[in-house]
């Protein structure tokens, strides 16, 4: 998974501030905070107008305690979400820090932090075959993966699925990027959004997720269009620009009425935000759906944002026995599992390159995949819908070892299993 150890959510770039993507500080590790740099969240009923008036009494502030200098930048991103969640996000002094947690607008103030990516790689290499059965599709020498979710029991080797899984449905892909001109995606990938210069998957875990949730050989929903926002231009990267990413997403999927046909994929997670999960919240409440990994520290996924955010779906890992993987987070909050342990995709390197690695990170586009496939095949729309058809759909009583998470795995719920 993409391993942040802290986090928020939403923004874009305020004309007149710095788009640029903020560094992480050098030799910084996940979870470290970047000093100086803060992300504020206005009240729920804070609305444009307030926004701006707040923006230009911390402007005022700002420039006051500096003096004019300009060391300190400012605000250098604005939150403004059609959903509910206003903010903002910044380099600003402690004077100015202060009288902004001192705002009778303001509802939280949190430092930025610094996220990383997080996989486990594997060497591994399988051929493929797929044969049409009705309007189902039997697709031999399938990945355990694709197998395991179209199955009850562990051990095939095809992957069953309707062949409409994914059509005119979408998947924000929240991560690295993707390689949009990969053979695995048919021309069905774009570059949406960047938080940086470049669109290009620098890194491979992005492209790896895509292919996971709708590459023609690798992908669940094989007909799904990939939307790649990018957040992470290496292994890592800022709360406050993941926050651009997300926010981007969920206005982009509001202002198109995508809600019943649209899924967030966040292969990421990190310290317990309550501004994550409340961006969370706030665009569940608009019908937007966000499916998250729990995380790879073999811990409570309740001590993690936003697999703890109580709208999203979170997804922990198994291995190929069907077993909890040894590294997956685990919990109450976990709503299910799915394949995550040595998982074959498309990679970043060439059109056709594919690797094998392993995460959370890799079990969370399985789910993704579900869910697009429920609303192209089933007909099901919506956060709520959505969550109770996987979970009521599912391979329930077959992990191994759940550590107190609910014991069931995605499934496409296909009749030939």
């Amino acid at each position: 998974m993409l391993n942040f150890k802290g986090l928020l959510l939403a923004a874009t770039a305020l004309a007149g501030f710095a788009n640029a993507a903020p560094a992480p500080t050098v030799n910084a590790k996940p979870g470290d905070v970047i000093p100086g740099r803060y992300i504020v969240s206005l009240k729920k009923d804070a609305g444009p107008r307030l926004l701006g008036t707040h923006l230009d009494w911390v402007g005022g502030i700002h420039a006051r305690a500096l003096g004019g200098a300009a060391d300190v930048k400012g605000i250098e991103r604005t939150f403004n979400g059609s959903y509910g969640f206003q903010g903002y996000a910044g380099a600003f002094d402690d004077a100015t820090v202060k009288e902004i947690r001192n705002n009778p607008d303001v509802d939280r103030v949190e430092e930025d932090r610094v996220w990383e990516l997080s996989w486990l790689d594997e060497q591994q290499q399988q051929q493929q075959h797929v044969e049409k059965r009705d309007e189902f599709i039997q697709q031999q020498n399938a990945t355990w993966g694709l197998a395991s979710v179209s199955h009850r029991a562990p051990g095939a080797s095809d992957y069953r699925y309707h062949e409409l899984a994914g059509e005119d449905t979408y998947a924000y892909v929240i991560d690295t990027g993707v390689r949009v001109t990969h053979e695995e995606f048919e021309g069905r990938a774009v570059h949406a959004w960047t938080a940086f210069d470049s669109n290009e998957d620098n890194v491979g875990h992005g492209t790896h997720v895509a292919g996971t949730i709708g590459g023609k050989t690798w992908g669940v929903s094989k007909k799904a269009n990939i939307l790649a926002v990018k957040i992470f231009n290496e292994r890592s990267s800022t709360t406050s620009t993941i926050l651009a990413g997300f926010d981007w997403a969920v206005n982009d999927i509001i202002s198109k009425g995508r809600q019943k046909k649209s899924a967030l994929n966040m292969s990421l997670g990190g310290f317990f935000s309550l501004q994550f999960n409340m961006a969370v919240e706030r665009a569940a409440d608009k019908d937007v759906l966000s499916i998250v990994a729990a995380g790879n520290e073999n811990s409570n996924a309740a001590l993690t944002s936003p697999a703890s955010a109580r709208s999203a779906v979170t997804v922990a890992a198994i291995d190929r026995e069907w077993k909890r993987a040894f590294y997956s987070n685990y919990g109450s909050v976990v709503d299910i599992f799915a394949p995550g342990s040595n998982i074959t995709s498309a990679w970043n390197t060439s059109d056709t390159a594919e690797k094998i690695i392993s995460g959370t990170s890799m079990a969370t586009p399985h789910v993704v995949g579900l869910a697009l496939y429920a609303m192209s095949v089933d007909g099901v729309g919506g956060v709520k819908d959505v969550t109770d058809h996987l979970i009521s759909v599912s391979t329930m009583d077959k992990v191994q070892d759940p550590r107190g998470t609910p014991n069931r795995i995605g499934n496409n719920n296909n009749p030939y299993q």
